[in-house]
């Protein structure tokens, strides 16, 4: 989960993508390279591998990475795990990019986003884990988390962390002005007019364009507006979901409801999460943990509810970010290194380590435990944030599919859908211009695209 990007390392990381999937649908993709265990494996396999003295490599920029590898260890003493943590997020992606086209210094496994895996399983520079007997994990994820791991009939990562989407409220700033709780979009309109109304130097929330945040917007709407299958793609930003969100969204743009000079991370817009400029946010449930660390004053102001509905009486969510174990496909050890993303993923010893350094999980297991769910939160006064995170987790619309280059268009999304929350067009045109630059880039790369 990385929930502090910068449009600079985007762009590089599009690059370095872009050149991939070209070579990927020219068919000069990586060679898959058998390494230890071959082709596929079984469940035997994987665990005599296990007690076999030997080094795998892993890269993750999570700080909890070397005390759950040094927990995976303690584990299985014949295996020595050497943690990496070669940058964030897009750094990551843009080195692994280059190891694989250099085919050295491939790691045997890596912590990856959900958005990220498309473009490297296309590319066929990850391990399809079905054949190493993963695809037996699918009931142990919300169906919606899996399907972010599950493509194009293989398996290509096995989920760790979560973000369901949801929202963050200042409970004093709710009190003092008499707003309401939103269930809905259009009561959560009402609070926008009601508060700028009665201060105009207050926001419900602040919202300079993000690609991430439209696409789980939309997600949540019902929107399914990308969708792949190998070389073939389709693209429509102009789908009900999308058009919801753009009415939505775009209305509280159009009014000047929402603070869309104000770019999230900034120092002006942590400094209005504390002092109570901003009511709201929309974020992944990640965003609990990055309050806590990056707004420590306004401990005991925050809350967390469901997610505004488009439609009264529904409990549709989406995921924001979240993240998984990826084996590479030049992994020279893919039996050990299926046994540890296993673990990693599915132990209880590891789920212990992820959940107290404040990740949202992925696994059922956890999500439905007593003691994650009644635990109290001192920073949102004393509530039980994780029962909100575990039902906005299970109430993701299906369907959903990242492009298999959301780097890419994420890199584009400010100088399209951007241009709506500068003021220079509406949200609805801002998405069809998204969309010309995605087939453009698509059609590029060799994709088929309807």
């Amino acid at each position: 989960m990385a929930f502090r990007r910068t449009a600079r390392r985007r762009v590089l990381a599009a690059a370095s993508v872009g050149l991939a999937i070209g070579l990927a649908l020219t068919g000069c993709s990586s060679s898959s390279g058998s390494g230890s265990g071959g082709g596929s494996a079984t469940q035997a396999d994987i665990d005599a591998a296990l007690h076999k003295k030997t080094t795998i490599s892993f890269w993750s920029w999570a700080p909890q990475a070397g005390e759950l590898a040094k927990a995976f260890e303690k584990q299985y003493p014949d295996i020595t795990v050497k943690v990496s943590n070669v940058g964030g997020s897009d750094v990551e992606y843009t080195k692994l990019q280059n190891a694989v086209k250099a085919g050295s210094g491939v790691p045997d496994v890596a912590y990856m986003e959900y958005l990220a895996m498309p473009q490297f399983a296309l590319q066929k520079s990850l391990t399809d884990l079905s054949k190493y007997g993963q695809s037996g994990l699918s009931s142990q994820f919300p169906a919606s988390t899996w399907s972010q791991v599950a493509l194009d009939g293989g398996v290509y990562g096995v989920p760790m962390d979560s973000g369901p989407l949801v929202l963050y409220y200042r409970a004093d700033v709710f009190k003092k002005y008499g707003l309401k709780v939103p269930a809905t979009w259009a009561e959560y309109t009402a609070d926008a007019q009601k508060l700028h109304q009665a201060d105009a130097s207050k926001y419900i929330t602040a919202d300079a364009g993000d690609g991430n945040g439209t696409a789980a917007m939309i997600w949540q709407a019902g929107g399914k507006p990308f969708s792949s299958s190998g070389s073939k793609l389709s693209v429509d930003l102009a789908d009900a979901g999308s058009t919801a969100y753009a009415g939505m969204w775009g209305g509280l743009l159009s009014k000047g409801l929402i603070d869309s000079k104000t770019a999230q991370w900034s120092n002006e817009w942590l400094t209005g999460m504390a002092d109570g400029t901003y009511a709201t946010w929309v974020a992944g449930a990640w965003g609990g943990s990055a309050l806590e660390t990056h707004v420590p004053k306004a401990s005991g102001d925050w809350r967390v509810a469901p997610i505004p509905q488009y439609t009264a009486g529904r409990s549709d969510s989406s995921q924001s970010g979240g993240s998984g174990l990826v084996v590479p496909s030049g992994s020279k050890n893919k039996l050990a290194a299926a046994g540890f993303v296993r673990w990693m993923t599915t132990s209880a010893a590891a789920n212990k380590i992820w959940v107290q350094a404040g990740q949202v999980p992925a696994l059922n297991s956890t999500l439905t435990s007593a003691g994650w769910l009644g635990d109290k939160s001192t920073y949102f006064g004393g509530q039980q944030v994780n029962q909100v995170y575990a039902q906005a987790s299970a109430h993701a619309p299906a369907g959903w599919q990242y492009l298999p280059f959301e780097p890419y268009a994420n890199s584009v999304y400010s100088d399209t859908v951007g241009q709506a929350f500068a003021g220079r067009t509406s949200l609805k045109n801002g998405l069809a211009a998204w969309q010309k630059k995605i087939v453009s880039y698509a059609k590029a790369q060799g994709f088929s695209v309807d």
